[in-house]
């Protein structure tokens, strides 16, 4: 795909997206990565509000075993997929 036709593809992505709610920032302007985890490169709100939300009996499943700890077993185990 050539570099014009790709560069407008993704802003349509990111258009889409930014209409169901996701956070975006239009390139060239500064965003909020305040909550962005480097080590993992992904902002675990996010990760865990959609699991949260689409997979409630496995998360209540995976909270109920491991209590306070579910949350950073979530992101690391994704982090080693």
């Amino acid at each position: 795909m050539a570099l014009h036709n790709e560069i407008a593809f993704e802003t349509d992505i990111c258009n889409h997206l930014a209409a169901q709610g996701w956070l975006y920032g239009a390139p060239g302007t500064e965003g909020d990565a305040s909550g962005y985890d480097t080590p993992r490169a992904l902002y675990p709100a996010d990760l865990l509000a959609w699991v949260q939300q689409t997979q409630p009996q496995a998360w209540e499943a995976l909270s109920k075993n491991h209590g306070a700890a579910a949350e950073a077993m979530l992101l690391d185990r994704l982090r080693k997929a």
